[in-house]
């Protein structure tokens, strides 16, 4: 189990990483969480990836998300 475990968290680290780069977010920080709790902390990162580019985009502007 822990073979599957530690492989996992640091691919998901990894990941995060790179995906929090990509959005102006704070690498480190995600990629720590990351480490953490693994690929659980896809959600968390989706929600606070989306608040980010809410508050820089601003709230009176039109977005539109398929």
């Amino acid at each position: 189990m822990l073979l599957l475990l530690l492989p996992l968290s640091l691919l998901s680290a990894l990941y995060f990483y790179v995906e929090a780069m990509k959005a102006a977010m704070g690498p480190r920080r995600w990629a720590v969480a990351a480490a953490i709790a693994g690929p659980l902390l896809w959600p968390l990162f989706n929600a606070e990836k989306r608040m980010h580019w809410r508050r820089q985009a601003g709230r009176e502007s039109v977005f539109w998300c398929p």
